[in-house]
């Protein structure tokens, strides 16, 4: 008595048919996984390109001496503040963002809120002035699409900033201008960044390295070079 035949060969060609159409169909939809995933750094990464095509911004070169004497001429910016109370322009990566002041960082659910609505500055560091201190701003970086909200990729290129570049501060209708003088990738765990004291008006800027993931930190140093106060509207 012959076996019976469990499946045909047209069956069993089929099944092949089947298994390798799933098979394409899930590298498909992971390939477009990864694209949405890459897609805040690959638009932001195009646009830096398109814009460094154009004329180079003019950038400050940093000054020795004091800031008793205030400076009535700022250099122009291409874009207007958000407001000029509590905000930062960094024009070389097309950043324009309000800025959360007093955000505790040991507090998870107080940052996330922050960050939701801008770049945070760390609780118990400096505000913008022309007194020695560390004003500490923090802020995301992202590759993940479901986190993709409107501030939620602003220092997704802070990587991209050069020394010399220009960071604008907004701080209670004056505005500050810094030059960035270092770049530095640090362990998540360092926190010398956001404790030292420096003998200067110092500006921080932190966001996670690589973009969206917090193995390391990218920390950009930048000196006061000028400051502007503005008319109160």
């Amino acid at each position: 008595m012959k076996k019976p035949v469990l499946f045909s060969s047209i069956s069993l060609e089929r099944g092949i048919f089947i298994l390798r159409g799933v098979g394409i169909g899930a590298i498909i939809i992971g390939f477009i996984g990864m694209l949405g995933a890459l897609y805040p750094v690959i638009s932001s990464e195009i646009n830096y390109e398109l814009q460094s095509r154009k004329d180079p911004l003019p950038t400050p070169t940093p000054q020795s001496g004091s800031f008793g004497e205030v400076l009535v001429i700022a250099p122009p910016l291409s874009v207007q503040p958000i407001n000029t109370t509590h905000s930062i322009i960094i024009q070389n990566i097309e950043v324009n963002s309000p800025i959360v002041w007093d955000v505790p960082v040991t507090d998870e659910k107080a940052y996330n809120a922050a960050l939701a609505n801008g770049v945070a500055h760390a609780q118990n560091t400096s505000h913008p002035s022309s007194e020695n201190g560390n004003t500490y701003l923090f802020a995301h970086s992202t590759l993940n699409p479901l986190d993709i909200q409107k501030y939620s990729a602003v220092f997704t290129l802070l990587h991209r900033l050069n020394i010399g570049d220009r960071v604008t501060v907004f701080n209670d209708n004056v505005r500050y201008d810094y030059a960035v003088e270092a770049k530095d990738v640090v362990k998540d765990f360092d926190v010398t960044p956001l404790t030292r004291e420096p003998d200067y008006p110092m500006l921080t800027l932190q966001t996670c390295d690589p973009p969206g993931i917090p193995l390391n930190r990218l920390i950009i140093t930048a000196r006061l070079v000028g400051q502007y106060p503005l008319a109160e509207k």
